[in-house]
């Protein structure tokens, strides 16, 4: 179980974003890259956990790990106002931990801006028939 008290969790988002980076769905990369670079580190550890909420279903055993632990740094310190949600990230990072499905009823929804892309439809227009 990670623990974070400060800027470890910012390490811990890197270091998973270097040994993971060409897995992930290109969506996911962008909004983990932009946590990084961006100057306000707090900012950056919400929006990385967003982004590893978003994906949850195409992390890796590590992600899970870290999703759970930013999860719970940002509930126990209530960032962003975010304590409630983040409480709920957490119990799903932990369910899918256990081997359980990583969608559910009644899981937080995806904060706008980090869902994956719509895949253009395969149905042809109706003037292509």
């Amino acid at each position: 179980m990670l623990t974070f008290s400060g800027l470890d969790a910012n390490r811990a988002v890197l270091t998973f974003f270097g040994a993971h980076a060409a897995a992930l769905p290109d969506h996911t990369r962008e909004k983990l890259s932009e946590a990084l670079a961006g100057a306000d580190w707090l900012g950056g550890i919400i929006t990385a956990l967003e982004a590893l909420y978003a994906a949850r279903a195409d992390l890796p055993a590590e992600g899970v790990e870290l999703l759970d632990g930013l999860a719970r740094f940002v509930s126990a310190n209530n960032f962003y106002g975010k304590a409630h949600r983040a409480a709920q990230i957490s119990g799903v990072a932990r369910r899918i931990a256990r081997g359980g499905n990583a969608e559910a009823a009644g899981d937080p929804k995806v904060e706008p801006g980090f869902e994956a892309p719509a895949v253009a439809s395969e149905q042809p227009a109706e003037g292509d028939q």
